[in-house]
């Protein structure tokens, strides 16, 4: 007869993993858990209510994301991206989102078009109100998924299915998401996406790839000041190791 497995049943002990992946995941793109910030395996198991496994499990994805880091003697903690990452992925998203640009300035449909100009609109008036409640962690993360998903609706209605992959598979717009939660950036102008749909709903395709590259780059340089002060308010504490690590760290606690 096979053996009974103790506890929790097997069902419910696969999927404890994608949990912890999904919940950690979840509070650093709400910036519960700020870039630099150490986290612990065993504080983590212990608000999930579950074993160490799962979440060490969940870390090895997370950092195969590039979202989290380790160092022996010294912890995990959230990744901070270098300046030279910061750029690379600038210019990796404004390579790819011009080229959807200038696509679906040929390409896409009068409702299409009329879809993202909805949208725009919609996302601007989120901006206006996360300026108005920056420590609403939930409405960031709202913002932040509309962000994607209009920038992925532009891909989508380019007609190229091969670029989509392409911008899905670069994270670029993810990498986009975390390097928004730096603080100290200036806020965009208050119609900066619809100025730009109605860009790119011209059948102007130059005008709609320098409309997509002056978009991407905006904030590029705050985005890169704001990480330098991140990286070096906590770089000094990650060289010298846990115990100092230990004292500069602030508690941080799962939302699930």
């Amino acid at each position: 007869m096979p053996r009974r497995t103790k506890g929790r049943p097997k069902s419910s002990m696969q999927g404890l993993p994608e949990k912890a992946y999904r919940t950690i995941r979840e509070n650093i793109l709400q910036g519960r858990f700020g870039l630099g910030a150490a986290i612990s395996r065993r504080q983590l198991a212990l608000e999930l209510g579950m074993s160490i496994i799962p979440v060490s499990e969940a870390f090895q994805r997370l950092s195969q994301e590039g979202l989290i880091e380790s160092k022996p003697q010294v912890g995990t903690r959230i990744r901070v991206p270098t300046e030279a990452n910061i750029r690379d992925r600038f210019v990796i998203r404004e390579a790819l989102e011009s080229q959807a640009a200038r696509l679906f300035a040929e390409r896409a449909s009068m409702a299409e078009r009329r879809e993202l100009r909805e949208m725009a609109a919609s996302l601007d008036a989120l901006y206006l109100e996360r300026y108005a409640n920056p420590e609403d962690s939930s409405l960031v993360l709202h913002v932040n998924s509309q962000h994607v998903r209009l920038h992925m609706r532009i891909s989508e209605c380019s007609g190229s299915a091969g670029l989509c992959r392409l911008i899905e598979s670069n994270d670029v717009l993810f990498y986009n998401w975390l390097f928004d939660l730096v603080g100290e950036q200036p806020p965009v102008p208050p119609h900066f996406h619809s100025d730009l749909i109605a860009a790119i709903s011209s059948t102007d395709q130059a005008a709609a790839d320098a409309a997509m590259r002056s978009h991407v780059r905006y904030n590029l340089e705050a985005t890169i000041q704001s990480m330098r002060k991140v990286s070096a308010q906590v770089e000094s504490s990650w060289r010298l190791g846990r115990k100092a690590s230990a004292k500069r760290a602030k508690s941080v606690s799962v939302s699930r």
